[in-house]
């Protein structure tokens, strides 16, 4: 039973994992807009060879970007998935959530100490 202590602390690491899902979901949408892009851009240099290479190079094309959608969609599936799974660890396990939300934030701004100090620049922690 929770008691009315946990309810802040688990929406605090529930928001937690709903912003990571989003920044997730987000990268996975610019990723997205650059494959589609890189195909776009693919899709002119094909157009000429295409001409010259026949249908061959047309069904390639055809199946490179078959993969690329494929695969966008492969890892959103997986990226909700994971939010699912992460969404559902929260609820049934707010505290430790919590804690592992924690380590995570110390372990960046560790991180973020080492980076600033080792380019040479003093920083904003030193």
């Amino acid at each position: 039973m929770n008691s009315p202590v946990q309810h802040p602390l688990a929406d605090k690491a529930e928001a937690l994992v709903d912003s990571a899902a989003q920044s997730t979901g987000r990268a996975l949408d610019s990723a997205e807009r650059a494959a589609r892009q890189s195909l776009g851009s693919l899709a002119g240099g094909v157009e000429s060879a295409r001409q010259l290479a026949g249908p061959a190079l047309h069904d390639l094309a055809a199946s490179a970007e078959n993969l690329a959608r494929s695969s966008a969609h492969a890892v959103r599936e997986r990226a909700l998935r994971a939010r699912d799974t992460s969404a559902d660890f929260v609820r049934e396990h707010p505290m430790q959530a919590l804690m592992i939300a924690a380590g995570v934030g110390a372990a960046l701004v560790l991180l973020g100490r080492f980076v600033s100090t080792r380019g040479g620049h003093p920083g904003p922690y030193r």
